[in-house]
């Protein structure tokens, strides 16, 4: 049964995956979240009590504590869930009313209330607010008589839950309305008596003495003492770091400390642990170990504590956890919790020497694939195979996987043997350990362009920073991302970024306060040049969201140390938390073009052309800026590839100058410092702005991100005045609207300068054209005739000559290349200037639209010219028999 309420206005909710709705609702409304399987229940452990019963996720201590984010995050990767609870009661401060069936549906519509959301059978949930005092679960008499008075009713408060989002097995739960709790008024007095809403009961001062006491109110551990001696058993004792982590964080929750107490503890225990493993082999222990072991101990209750007499369990004992030990002091292991989490299950086996190639290849993957769906590592990118790896500088790059990397993926997934007899035994036979068969990662590999193809999702590039989805949603949760194809690998030191779903006024001028207090002290050239400012710092994070270009910022000035590295330094650590890929341009194209493939090839989304002299052209930086695939040659081989381009480009020089096409694919943020010494400047308010960008970038990254959503919560308002900038149209519509919603005006306004300063060959074409149509009045003439002028100018006049000022002003209006080439390739310029002219055929030049035509003459097979002023006539040509090659430049 379906509900029949209407739906005016859907809410925030309605649009949002369920660990979306469960994030906000922990982060923006303080509720206590727990995930659920599709049956309603915590999920199983894979362990099981002595009756068989499986052991389950605890939920209970959630009933006195919310859970962290970073626990909600584990639960995400964990066991991916489909349906969330809230924990009702005082920890949520909400009361759950469930009307069930058609005879809930017509009490809910006799009490005048309005379901929040339909449940996945088709009942309703009513969100109220918690009186303050404990209100019990009724016990079977009150619930029977309930139902008598109130069919269909049911109550869930203190001591439950109600699951909230997601799918269950009977179908999705939907929010009709927003989550704004009902007030207990809108409840008839003798429903509230009944429901002990209307005051509290007599025993609630007992029942309040009667609430557990946490650990945290005994006297604790200091966690300085348990951190010291956690790293003395594995200093001296040589215990498993993975292990003595466990142990550690369960003991700093069974002495009441809150996780995010324990995550700073854990975070010191990273820090010194040993960077080998027991095995010798370097391989650090990582902070998303230490914080998916919190995660494990703090989704279970909380334990009696370890004290000072008892010991960690030897790691060689190969126990892990327990409880009191048959009332021994000196033998006990460290407390884990009553519902341990489930064992590493043994790697499966697989024999190389009793079945076909092809079937041990899909043993081998389908091995690898079993470690993969709990943890993506492993990825496709342009039809090649790819791991999220770390450079020597713990950044996270993609690397490309090859038979040696792929071998090493097949040691840590399978067991692989082979078949040996047993000498003296008829037709016994043992197993002999061996290493994966180099074929088997060379088969691996060869599926990577053939069926059947390898199983291993997309990924189009790595980002560092919280980011917005193309459905405006955020992507905040580390690891892969099946929605955007990213994996989010955030930097040391990122710390979750409150976002508010609907930011309200004062959030969005504060955002913009925080970030004007970061880059506002530039010395900016124009208001343009600083809200281009502002854009470019959105621009990484709104990059995923654009569906197609992004332009290159130019951050130029007129002199060194006016701050061109520093802001392209601040956007890149915002982005990313270091600095910037950098692309040195080359003379040779062809290196260019694999540098560029190289960068794009290791996810770089934050690429910067540092420190431009001369001109900055080239066909190939054209082309990656409006393009979404990169298709380019790798460095050191001869192959061509193909890679997602996400990137953001800027640029950084003095006076920069622009060709070819490029500056129609640019923006410009121009500073000026006008002092003889800008680099000498000081009293800024942030002396080291790198190291305070650094030290506050997850608010600078809330601050943007909030910037993002108030123009999306807004019903993303477009704006007429922005300009047209054809692929980049995207990017225009969606910056743009943003800092134009924010108050920002300016963005883009100095385009039309832009385009003036930098289109020195437009300029140089027009003055040519503007000479040769007042020298020849549109006549049609041979390149022959124009070179006779041009060498005439060049020769010296004969004594008592008047010259020719005409003849002069064509030579000197003739462009810088096309002169260049006059003087020191004489004998060819010919060709060179027929060529030149063939490009610039039909195209317009100036205000007053100097046009050069062409036609062909067919008797003598040669080309002829003219220029016309305004809108040219339509050319008759008076052959069509001769093809371009026919053309002799005479």
């Amino acid at each position: 049964m379906l509900l029949t309420s209407s739906r005016p206005t859907a809410p925030a909710w309605a649009e949002m995956v369920p660990s979306q709705i469960a994030r906000d609702a922990l982060e923006q409304r303080g509720w206590s979240v727990f995930p659920l399987d599709a049956g309603k229940r915590p999920f199983p452990l894979g362990t099981y009590y002595p009756d068989g019963t499986p052991k389950r996720l605890g939920w209970k201590i959630h009933q006195t504590r919310c859970a962290s984010l970073k626990e909600i995050q584990y639960w995400e990767r964990r066991y991916a869930p489909q349906l969330w609870a809230v924990i009702t009661g005082k920890i949520s401060r909400l009361v759950v009313l469930d009307f069930d069936g058609e005879a809930g549906q017509e009490t809910r519509d006799r009490l005048g209330l309005s379901p929040h959301v339909q449940t996945g059978s088709g009942g309703a949930h009513v969100y109220l607010e918690h009186p303050g005092w404990p209100v019990p679960t009724l016990n079977s008499k009150s619930k029977r008589e309930l139902g008598a008075r109130w069919p269909g009713l049911d109550i869930r408060a203190d001591g439950g839950y109600a699951a909230f989002c997601g799918e269950s097995e009977s179908g999705p739960y939907l929010w009709l309305r927003d989550p704004q709790l009902d007030p207990l008024d809108c409840l008839p007095e003798e429903l509230r008596a009944f429901l002990n809403l209307l005051q509290p009961p007599v025993s609630a001062s007992t029942a309040r003495g009667q609430e557990v006491t946490s650990a945290a109110s005994t006297t604790r551990i200091a966690a300085s003492t348990l951190l010291e001696r956690a790293l003395k058993h594995i200093h001296e004792q040589g215990n498993g770091r993975n292990d003595t982590g466990f142990w550690l964080v369960c003991q700093l929750r069974d002495n009441g400390y809150t996780a995010n107490e324990a995550e700073g503890v854990m975070s010191q225990y990273v820090e010194h642990t040993p960077k080998t493993n027991t095995k010798g082999i370097v391989e650090p222990y990582t902070i998303d170990e230490a914080l998916a072991s919190l995660g494990s101990a703090y989704g279970s209750e909380a334990r009696e504590p370890w004290t000072p007499l008892e010991g960690v369990q030897s790691a060689s004992s190969g126990q892990r956890g327990g409880g009191r030990g048959n009332g021994s002091r000196t033998t006990v292991t460290g407390t884990a919790t009553p519902e341990e989490p489930e064992e590493p299950k043994p790697l499966p086996e697989i024999l190389i020497n009793n079945s076909q190639l092809r079937e041990r290849t899909d043993q081998a993957i389908d091995a690898i694939m079993r470690q993969e769906r709990r943890n993506p590592s492993l990825f496709m990118q342009s039809s090649r195979m790819v791991r999220v790896s770390r450079d020597e500088m713990r950044r996270p790059i993609i690397a490309q996987m090859g038979v040696t990397e792929v071998k090493e993926v097949l040691t840590q997934t399978a067991n692989y043997y082979r078949l040996r007899k047993v000498a003296g035994e008829e037709g016994a036979y043992e197993k002999v350990p061996i290493s994966p068969p180099k074929e088997l990662a060379e088969q691996t590999l060869a599926r990577q362009t053939q069926a059947p193809y390898l199983p291993f999702p997309p990924l189009a590039a790595i980002v560092e920073t919280p980011v917005i989805r193309p459905d405006e949603s955020i992507l905040d949760m580390p690891g892969y991302d099946s929605i955007t194809a990213l994996y989010y690998a955030p930097a040391p030191g990122m710390k979750v970024c409150k976002v508010p779903l609907h930011p309200t006024h004062q959030e969005r001028e504060a955002a913009l306060a925080l970030l004007w207090d970061t880059i506002g002290e530039f010395p900016y050239v124009s208001e343009a040049d600083k809200a281009n400012a502002l854009g470019l710092l959105l621009t990484p994070i709104l990059r995923p969201a654009i569906a197609r270009h992004v332009p290159l910022a130019l951050i130029d000035a007129p002199k060194q140390g006016t701050g061109k590295g520093l802001l392209s330094d601040v956007v890149s650590v915002i982005a990313t938390g270091t600095s910037a890929a950098i692309l040195t341009m080359s003379d040779s194209e062809e290196e260019l073009q694999k540098a560029i493939t190289s960068l794009l090839l290791e996810g770089s989304t934050i690429i910067t052309i540092d420190n431009i002299t001369g001109r900055l052209q080239s066909k190939h930086l054209d082309g990656v800026l409006t393009s979404t695939t990169w298709k380019g040659r790798i460095l050191g081989q001869s192959k061509m590839t193909k890679v997602p381009h996400r990137a953001t480009w800027l640029a950084t020089g003095n006076n920069i100058k622009l060709g070819g096409d490029l500056a129609r694919r640019c923006y410009r943020i121009r500073l000026d410092a006008k002092v003889a010494r800008p680099f000498m400047r000081k009293d800024f308010k942030h002396e080291d702005l790198l190291s305070w960008v650094t030290e506050n970038r997850a608010e600078l990254v809330g601050a943007l991100l909030t910037l993002a959503r108030a123009w999306f919560a807004a019903g993303k308002p477009r704006y007429v005045h922005l300009p047209a900038l054809g692929t980049f149209s995207g990017w225009v519509t969606m910056v743009g609207g943003i800092l134009e919603y924010a108050g920002v005006s300016g963005f883009l306004s100095n385009l039309e300068q832009l385009y003036q300063e930098a289109d020195e060959i437009s300029a140089q074409w027009e003055s040519f054209l503007r000479t040769w149509h007042d020298l020849f009045d549109g006549e049609w003439i041979t390149i022959k005739k124009i070179v006779t002028h041009l060498s005439d100018d060049d020769d010296p006049e004969p004594e008592g000559s008047a010259g020719s000022c005409e003849h002069l002003s064509l030579f000197e209006s003739l462009p810088e290349t096309l002169q260049t080439a006059f003087k020191e390739k004489p004998q060819s310029f010919r060709i060179r200037l027929g060529r030149a002219l063939e490009k610039w055929v039909d195209a317009c030049f100036g205000e007053e639209n100097f046009r050069l035509e062409r036609k062909m003459n067919a008797h003598q097979k040669t080309g002829e010219w003219r220029v016309m002023r305004g809108v040219a006539g339509v050319v008759t040509v008076e052959s069509t028999q001769n093809s371009e090659k026919d053309i002799t430049y005479i």
